[in-house]
């Protein structure tokens, strides 16, 4: 699976260049989430749902790999038949609703 978390992550990043370009603020540069490092895409079971993004961040303290740094949270999930190939529209779906949050307060 190395191949699909690089590519998700490459997706990401794409979509948040992408709306840049267009004069979207960056979630990360605004006061809101200045505190945060990174944005922390996971896939799992989700159950009913595609994909979530949290308005909140979070920090990991226990999880060293993570070395404490304050994240933005996205949920990925992996319940489609020809996972991973279905979940590309996914995260570029999922990474504008950080942008959302950026306004409700």
């Amino acid at each position: 699976m190395p191949d699909y978390v690089e590519n998700v992550a490459r997706q990401a990043n794409f979509v948040r260049l992408a709306l840049n370009s267009l004069g979207f603020r960056d979630p990360m540069e605004s006061s809101r989430y200045r505190a945060v490092k990174y944005i922390d895409i996971s896939v799992k079971d989700l159950g009913a749902y595609n994909g979530l993004a949290y308005d909140e961040h979070s920090v990991y303290p226990n999880v060293p790999i993570k070395t404490n740094d304050c994240a933005l949270l996205i949920d990925i999930a992996r319940h489609f038949a020809n996972f991973p190939a279905t979940t590309t529209p996914i995260v570029g779906h999922e990474v504008p609703h950080l942008l959302e949050q950026l306004h409700h307060v």
